[in-house]
């Protein structure tokens, strides 16, 4: 009897030891998730995004992102910006300080809807992004480096300009 109540606590230390690690390395990979900057490392004109729709079905829609900077900074490199749950790539317009993204959307694909689950094989699931920040409505976090260091800093709001509807284009 004494045994098995001494094997009794030595499995419980055990356990409780174990669950201490387990928590310990979650709090660790909690702690290492992205930081944003409190302080930006340049000054951010009016930023603003416009969503866009293609006139035809297999066109698509999206969204195109505007950065303006107020000052030159050839040292900063703006790379990515997380908006409305996407990381758009973003890119310097040449001879001018605005960087743009473009983000365009997979168009809707056809399911295939049957009585047998077999034929329903070939469907693809959405896949979605999974964006390290917790960010709502028209703010927006950019990723950047400057002199070998990465960092992130937070635009609170971005206008939204008219949406542009491109024409639809007639086959011949």
């Amino acid at each position: 009897m004494l045994t098995i109540n001494l094997t009794i606590m030595i499995l419980k230390n055990i356990a409780s030891k174990i669950v201490f690690c387990v928590s310990a390395l979650i709090m660790i990979q909690c702690a290492s998730s992205q930081k944003i900057d409190d302080i930006q490392p340049v000054a951010v004109k009016q930023a603003y995004y416009q969503e866009w729709v293609a006139g035809i079905k297999e066109g698509g829609t999206g969204i195109n992102l505007y950065i303006p900077l107020s000052d030159r900074q050839n040292d900063l490199n703006l790379q990515y910006a997380y908006f409305k749950g996407h990381k758009i790539q973003l890119n310097k317009k040449p001879n001018e300080n605005v960087y743009v993204g473009k983000y365009q959307s997979e168009p809707e694909r056809d399911l295939i809807m049957s009585k047998d689950p077999k034929d329903e094989y070939d469907n693809k699931l959405p896949e979605t992004e999974k964006i390290p920040f917790d960010i709502q409505g028209d703010q927006c976090v950019i990723a950047y480096s400057k002199e070998g260091k990465e960092g992130f800093f937070k635009i609170e709001k971005l206008t939204k300009k008219q949406m542009e509807a491109y024409p639809m284009q007639m086959k011949q």
